[in-house]
């Protein structure tokens, strides 16, 4: 839990979050390991389990980033628009267009 809620709280960078889901996945099965007592593979399935959550929670968190920028960007005034706003078409010119066509 803790990694997560850092991964998620901190802006850091791609090879700080690559530092903290390695320290976390190396510290799982020192942790874990004392108080279930389980097999070497039954701790080595929990750590891979555990390993591919916290790839798939990064993965997932990193695209709804992405996902958020590129909306956060897209609702931003665009040139052209601006560029219409300042000089809007009269009436007359607008005749001008639709007769020529």
């Amino acid at each position: 839990m803790i990694p997560i809620t850092l991964l998620t709280l901190l802006d850091i960078s791609n090879p700080q979050k690559l530092g903290i889901m390695l320290i976390s996945i190396l510290l799982f099965p020192v942790v874990i390991g004392p108080f279930s007592r389980p097999k070497h593979s039954e701790l080595l399935a929990m750590t891979a389990a555990y390993a591919a959550v916290l790839v798939v929670f990064v993965g997932n968190f990193a695209e709804l980033s992405q996902a958020n920028n590129s909306t956060i960007a897209a609702l931003k005034p665009h040139r052209n628009v601006a560029m219409l706003n300042e000089s809007p078409l009269d009436s007359h010119s607008f005749q001008n267009i639709i007769s020529r066509s």
